[in-house]
């Protein structure tokens, strides 16, 4: 059980992080963008734990 939620919480993290650093230094970044970014890490983190609770 550890390991999943700490598999979910680096997946979290690198969802949040990754926005928030293009957010700050890209100009172009915008919140359509940004919420597009965090939806696709969040629908990969969510696969990968039922995945894994399956297996």
């Amino acid at each position: 059980m550890l390991s999943l939620v700490s598999r979910a919480r680096a997946g979290f993290g690198a969802a949040l992080g990754k926005t928030l650093i293009l957010s700050l230094y890209w100009k172009r970044m915008n919140k359509a963008g940004g919420m597009a970014g965090i939806l696709a890490v969040v629908m990969t983190i969510v696969v990968t734990v039922v995945v894994t609770v399956v297996i």
